[in-house]
């Protein structure tokens, strides 16, 4: 072949590969093979490529003239080779040049050909990538022919254009699945991702549409300052802290930042940024994946919010029952030692004086039992185990028993109690708790009234309440004390006039139980003139 034709075949192989892609790869190849038999004007020309088994070759591609013989389809033998002797020729000598094939062949491969009437062959490997992927043949079966060293050479620059055809087919298929896993990443991720040119989207998944609540018209081409308030966080404008980070991340830095965005309805949300680039053709471009943290922060907020109002409540509660083994002991110290001294001296005492030491044990006895008394509601309060079951209740009905109930105590200071209360007030509540409420409201003013002093119970109805008030002359409260005096964790107990103690429980009771009744409670005191407490409850 004269080199002027060599040139125009090259040049024609060449053209017809530039058209190439992954799509018409097996026309254009099959096209390829027709030129190369035509112009060579030989009987067959056929690709074999290497199959995912080592030493095993399978016919892919074949041309052959209308006088010579396809490869069988239906022959395994000659579709698919598995021999490592034939590989081994190939990669060894870079080519299998023989003008008669009995002049090269013996035993199984001369056979082989010899069953396709192969008289003269050409063949070469192919390398892609850098390794064997298979080889291309050149047959001819007519006549048998002289390769000359111009051909030789021609049809090793055609295998090296097949082999570049191979390798550029890969890279493209290899390209097209990794576009197309991007594109599935890109699409079914949850995160927002947007892609900017500087500061511009000019793509985006179909999460940023669910993220900022716009359709794809009010998203593209937009500057991502336009989708943000003028000021962030820091106080700083979204502008400049948007050409701040744009910069940062086209010099290669990745940028981890928070942002504030606008949803559709200008609402404001706080988001996390990531920020990088990459290079697509010649240019850089943003890669940004943006995620809404305003949840997540609401959440921390909330967390952080929990653990300090809960470690108040612990703080609280140690320094409450602090209060309470401490005060516990005081009526306990008591009745030990009234009752150590009368056995001890039980002789010595005169009837009048052995009953007056069992009023006092008495009074001891009747502290200890309803501060217990109140720890153990106040427990089943905090813990849900104190239900409310209200019902009719005749309030004056129960302020006479309560009077009744801590008539020792007042008897001894000399105090009145009047209830003024009319038997027509009727309440809608819990008769236990109700009952509480009254006797320690009843056994604080005995506690701090001199004696002689007035104690008083009023009532009066209130449209779907009734309000009931205990009044006292005593010592009072001054406003400290009054501000103090429903918190758990301020001790605000002081001694009665007569040295008694207390805890301040009571009060804290007192007020639980009003208001899980849908009633309120509240105080009003004036220092050395008394107090009055008030509270509300459903009227009947």
């Amino acid at each position: 072949m004269n080199s002027q034709i060599f040139s125009e075949l090259l040049a024609e192989i060449a053209y017809t590969f530039n058209a190439i892609n992954s799509d018409l790869f097996d026309i254009i190849m099959e096209n390829v093979l027709s030129i190369l038999g035509l112009h060579l004007n030989i009987s067959r020309v056929y690709i074999y490529e290497n199959t995912q088994k080592k030493h095993e070759s399978k016919c892919t591609f074949q041309w052959h003239t209308p006088q010579s013989t396809a490869i069988k389809d239906d022959d395994i033998s000659l579709m698919q080779l598995r021999y490592e002797q034939w590989d081994k020729l190939i990669l060894e000598k870079g080519q299998i040049v023989a003008n008669n094939i009995e002049d090269v062949f013996t035993g199984i491969f001369l056979e082989l050909l010899k069953q396709q009437s192969i008289k003269s062959i050409l063949v070469f490997p192919l390398y892609v990538k850098g390794k064997y992927f298979g080889y291309i043949g050149f047959d001819e079966c007519e006549e048998y022919i002289e390769w000359q060293e111009e051909d030789i050479s021609l049809l090793r620059a055609v295998s090296h254009l097949i082999a570049e055809a191979y390798s550029r087919k890969i890279n493209e298929e290899n390209l097209k699945n990794s576009e197309e896993k991007y594109r599935n990443l890109f699409e079914n991720a949850k995160d927002a991702i947007v892609i900017l040119d500087k500061l511009e989207i000019f793509e985006f998944n179909s999460s940023t549409l669910e993220l900022l609540e716009k359709t794809p018209e009010e998203i593209i081409y937009q500057s991502i300052v336009n989708l943000s308030p003028m000021y962030q966080l820091d106080g700083e404008k979204s502008e400049i802290l948007a050409i701040y980070y744009a910069k940062e991340a086209l010099k290669g830095r990745q940028q981890l930042f928070s942002w504030l965005m606008l949803k559709g309805n200008d609402e404001v949300f706080e988001t996390e940024i990531s920020l990088s680039r990459f290079l697509k053709g010649k240019k850089y471009y943003l890669f940004a994946v943006i995620r809404d943290v305003s949840k997540q922060r609401l959440h921390e907020q909330q967390i952080k919010t929990q653990m300090r109002e809960l470690e108040e409540v612990n703080k609280t509660k140690d320094r409450f029952f602090s209060i309470i083994a401490h005060d516990l002991k005081n009526p306990f110290n008591s009745l030990l030692g009234i009752t150590e001294n009368l056995v001890e001296n039980f002789e010595d005492f005169a009837p009048e004086e052995i009953k007056e030491y069992l009023l006092l044990l008495l009074q001891s006895s009747q502290q200890g039992y309803n501060l217990l008394e109140n720890l153990l509601n106040w427990s089943r309060s905090q813990t849900g185990k104190l239900q409310v079951s209200p019902k009719v209740l005749n309030i004056s009905e129960l302020i006479d028993n309560a009077i009744e109930l801590l008539g020792n105590n007042s008897a001894s200071k000399f105090i009145d109690i009047q209830n003024n209360v009319s038997y027509d007030i009727l309440a809608f509540a819990d008769e236990n708790m109700i009952t509480t409420v009254l006797r320690n409201l009843l056994s604080n003013a005995i506690k701090f009234t001199h004696n002689n002093g007035l104690i008083t119970f009023e009532a009066s109805k209130l449209n779907k309440f009734i309000q009931i008030s205990i009044t006292d002359n005593g010592v009072g409260m001054n406003e400290t004390t009054q501000a103090n005096l429903f918190k758990l964790d301020v001790f605000t107990s002081t001694l009665g006039t007569g040295k008694e103690t207390g805890t301040g429980l009571g009060i804290i009771l007192c007020k639980e139980f009003i208001e899980k009744n849908k009633g309120n409670m509240w105080v009003d005191s004036t220092p050395d003139k008394g107090t009055s407490f008030f509270f509300t409850i459903p009227r009947a």
